[in-house]
């Protein structure tokens, strides 16, 4: 082994600290930094408080992690610390490590409305504590959290039972993964859904989750989308609520002043005078929903608007088309009335648009490269939807990384064959790189290429006997054009310091074992898969520095080998030359053996560990929530890779004891180098919106080489 081959570990381990980097720095942009934030913050007038309600000792002994708080300020949190509650009750449901803090600027708002109508209404908002989970990367967890919910709706019903004015049902409000809690009572046994009254959603991932780590999680996400039919829960962008016009980001939608106003004023208008609780109309209701989050005729609601005016008499209308409009926040027409003499009337009339939804989104990235350094006019990026009034323009300094957020509002009609374009308006000597970043998908890609240089490896060990580098392999085989027609095609179908020869198996390794399958079965799976990866990690280093003691003390012997061949005779010299070419020839033909089988291991293991890297990253989020919850429970429950973990650490503690020799001469070589391609098509097929499959196909791949050793 050369020095480039020396320098390849850490080379490969530089890599994939990057990469594990980069999917990190995905993880953050797709949950935390996906739109500009342009709303006014919302502030306290008085000191903010939050009175703990005490919960059934059965309900508190099974859920010890969470808690209910009544939000309250200055003289009325004295109030309602005898808990005599007289208002209306709306309870708050924080997302994805969300704080029940949260709910501050629902209920300072909602106070200071109650004020201007002289308490004649108020409402009590109650907030969940779900000690800030990670409810979007754990489904287990967003089931344990809706049966927490509907105890604490049952506690806040009961709170009420002695009033003049006693509520039978609440309203909710859910951020993010608190929207699908809300949703997801639905899909419970013995709930009633004449408990709900009302259900805002803010920025909540209806469709599907953000990061579909566990089959909990999707099949949650699946179950409430399929069971919740009866339900509205139209999505509408923070922009296009009427007297918001205020884009937000994931976190800010919380506290957005101008859309925190629209659901307070909401609230009030859906008081019913007569029983002083939000109205069971549902009619009125949704006029009252559409009045402040889809249409506001700029005046105060009415359950039956009068026309402004009626046309009597006999008239003709005439259609006018504008020379010129300007698409901002209103639509501006220029319009000569000297051309329309006749004209008595004006009508404008507005089409109802389906803006109030997002049919696509992501983000474009346009790096610029220019040649020379002089000094240019700012580039101009316009995105341009034919079908649709959705030109964004994009002013950006040249050099320079551009960010357009893009999004599709309008679906594209079935005659319509046109496709959206992106102009660029800038000088003819730069370049322009243009990326778009898929953050979900990019785990599963990586995966697939290293499971493709698996695949090569073991191709090149049966055709030459010798292992492949990592780095030389995944260049030969991890060929894009091998994998996505096939994706397309399924896709369709669907909708130690000494080397030795280790034994694989021993009494004292299968007592190893045996404790870390405990561990998974009574903990945490993903803690069990952490720790067997340690210990494969620590054997590759010591065959990592075991093949380069040997190899030194090979490069000393060839040295003095050359050094004694300068005495000798002329054929000697000849003879002893030959032999120089190879160093491993100055050793015994056992020993020469036995480094080049630890090299050709050394190689298989380095690619085995950078799957396992990413079964490991995949698996993470349990393992965090089961850390950050371990005071509470010793066991995950439910685990998302229990059983998985507990064949992954059958096959490593038998691979990190293996070697290619066992390998070599095994009748399932053949199949077992033919395997990861297919693997990898069915991954890309079918992993890329369920992140949990992917510990599974790499695994099969590594059973069929833990058979290679025996068979």
């Amino acid at each position: 082994m050369g020095r480039a081959g020396r320098r390849l570990p850490a080379l490969a381990a530089l890599f994939y600290g990057v990469l594990a980097a980069l999917v990190l720095l995905g993880v953050q942009d797709v949950m935390f930094l996906y739109e500009e934030n342009r709303c006014s913050m919302t502030y306290m007038y008085e000191y903010p408080e939050y009175l703990k309600i005490k919960l059934p000792k059965k309900t508190a002994r099974r859920y010890p992690a969470y808690e209910l708080y009544l939000y309250g300020e200055g003289s009325y949190a004295e109030e309602n610390k005898n808990l005599l509650l007289t208002g209306i009750p709306v309870l708050f449901l924080p997302g994805n490590a969300g704080s029940y803090k949260q709910v501050r600027s629902l209920g300072s708002i909602a106070l200071r409305k109650a004020e201007d109508v002289d308490f004649k209404y108020h409402f009590n908002f109650f907030s969940v504590n779900f000690n800030e989970e990670l409810v979007a990367l754990y489904g287990g967890s967003l089931q344990r959290q809706t049966k927490f919910v509907h105890e604490c709706i049952k506690v806040i019903l009961k709170l009420y039972r002695d009033q003049e004015f006693a509520p039978s049902s609440v309203a909710i409000v859910g951020h993010s993964m608190g929207g699908l809690v809300a949703r997801a009572l639905l899909t419970l046994k013995n709930f009633k859904p004449e408990l709900i009254n009302l259900l805002i959603t803010q920025a909540t991932p209806h469709i599907a989750p953000v990061m579909p780590l566990d089959k909990y999680l999707t099949g949650s996400v699946i179950t409430i989308v399929r069971l919740v039919i009866e339900a509205v829960l139209n999505k509408f962008l923070s922009s296009a609520v009427p007297r918001a016009w205020a884009s937000t980001d994931h976190l800010s939608i919380v506290w957005c002043k101008e859309l925190i106003l629209a659901t307070i004023r909401a609230f009030f208008d859906l008081i019913d005078e007569n029983t002083r609780q939000i109205t069971e109309d549902p009619k009125k209701r949704m006029s009252v929903l559409n009045h402040h989050f889809v249409r506001h005729p700029a005046k105060m609601f009415e359950e039956n608007p009068e026309a402004f005016t009626n046309l009597t008499g006999a008239f003709m209308w005439i259609t006018v088309k504008g020379s010129k409009w300007t698409y901002s926040v209103y639509n501006v027409v220029m319009l000569k009335l000297l051309d329309y003499p006749s004209l008595s009337h004006i009508v404008i009339q507005v089409p109802p648009a389906a803006g109030n939804k997002i049919y696509q989104a992501f983000k474009i990235y346009i790096d610029s490269h220019c040649q020379s350094p002089k000094e240019r006019k700012p580039s101009v990026y316009r995105l341009h939807i034919p079908w649709s009034y959705e030109d964004s323009i994009t002013v950006a300094k040249v050099p320079s990384l551009a960010e357009i957020s893009a999004k599709l509002h309008i679906a594209q009609p079935h005659n319509d064959s046109s496709l959206p374009e992106l102009i660029i308006y800038s000088s003819p000597d730069c370049q322009y790189e243009i990326v778009r970043f898929h953050a979900g998908a990019f785990p599963v890609y990586i995966v697939s290429n290293i499971l493709l240089t698996y695949g090569g490896q073991l191709s090149t060990l049966r055709s030459t006997g010798q292992c492949s580098d990592f780095s030389l392999e995944l260049v030969r085989t991890a060929k894009p054009y091998k994998v996505e027609p096939l994706i397309s095609i399924v896709v369709f179908l669907q909708g130690p310091t000494e080397l030795q020869k280790d034994k694989l198996i021993t009494p004292r390794r299968l007592c190893g074992m045996i404790p870390l399958a405990l561990v998974s079965w009574t903990t945490c799976g993903a803690f069990a898969v952490l720790i067997i990866y340690l210990q494969y990690l620590f054997k590759v280093v010591k065959l990592h520095v075991a093949v380069r003691a040997e190899q030194n003390m090979h490069n000393r012997d060839s040295g003095h080998s050359k050094e004694a061949s300068q005495n000798s005779s002329t054929h000697t010299v000849k003879a002893q030359s030959s032999m120089d070419s190879i160093p491993e020839a100055t050793q015994s033909p056992s020993n020469n053996k036995t480094l080049a089988e630890a090299v050709n291991s050394l190689k298989m293991h380095i690619t085995i560990l950078n799957l396992f890297t990413w079964i490991v990253l995949l698996n993470l989020p349990s393992l965090i929530y089961w850390l950050k919850n371990l005071r509470y429970n010793v066991r995950l429950d439910p685990d998302p890779c229990r059983s998985t973990a507990i064949i992954l650490i059958c096959i490593l503690g038998i691979l990190m004891n293996s070697s290619t020799s066992e390998v070599k001469s095994s009748k399932l070589l053949k199949i077992a180098a033919k395997v990861p391609l297919p693997l990898s098509v069915a991954m890309l097929a079918f992993g890329r919106m369920h992140l949990y499959r992917v510990p599974h196909f790499v695994t099969f791949s590594l059973l069929l080489h833990v058979l290679c050793c025996f068979v």
